[in-house]
């Protein structure tokens, strides 16, 4: 299936050893979701050469779902209190605008999210996992809130080539509308992991 990345992930090895990833082509590893799936713990990989999420058994380290996405993106994105996990495709030439998200019990894409002429990228949540921030990535972008079930936006924030909603939520320290965020509400979504190619 091409070339493997080795990954430790001390989150996931107990005894902090490495496991053999079969993806052939990487994302941006501090970004991997992972939730439960059939009775064992996956995580979900962007595939920056195949545009597809590659979903992996973490305990077995095998593939186990390879999903196509409209285009390669950087980054995937979850919350537990959420079904869905988000992915761009920010990568790719004619689907940068789009977000798909995929449904964490079946592993199916279900939905897509666009914004015409844009690059929608890194989706962060509120710390309940009510809304999802999305980056509207341009210069004339913004932070797109999102309710994260209904999948309706709440509020739109223009800003320039935004990334890290995280920071803006605590700058602002308040959406106003129909969302208000205090910093305490934002949510980092990192993993704790180092990776390298083999």
């Amino acid at each position: 299936m091409g070339r493997t990345h080795a990954c430790r992930w001390a989150s996931a090895v107990p005894d902090g050893g490495t496991g053999q990833l079969d993806s052939v082509g990487q994302g941006l590893y501090s970004a991997y979701p992972s939730f439960a799936w059939k009775g064992t713990t996956v995580l979900a990989s962007p595939n920056l050469k195949d545009g597809t999420i590659d979903v992996i058994d973490m305990h077995t380290w095998k593939l186990v779902k390879a999903i196509p996405t409209p285009g390669p993106g950087f980054f995937i994105r979850s919350h537990e209190n959420t079904r869905y996990a988000w992915a761009d495709s920010m990568m790719s030439p004619t689907a940068k605008d789009t977000l798909t998200l995929i449904d964490k019990k079946t592993l199916a894409p279900v939905a897509t999210l666009r914004e015409p002429g844009h690059t929608l990228a890194h989706t962060e949540f509120t710390k309940d996992g009510r809304y999802a921030l999305v980056s509207m990535w341009d210069m004339d972008g913004a932070i797109i809130v999102y309710d994260a079930d209904t999948l309706k936006e709440v509020k739109r924030m223009p800003m320039k080539k935004t990334r890290g909603q995280v920071q803006r939520v605590e700058q602002d320290h308040a959406l106003g509308g129909h969302v208000a965020l205090k910093p305490s509400e934002a949510r980092r979504t990192d993993s704790t992991n180092s990776c390298e190619n083999s």
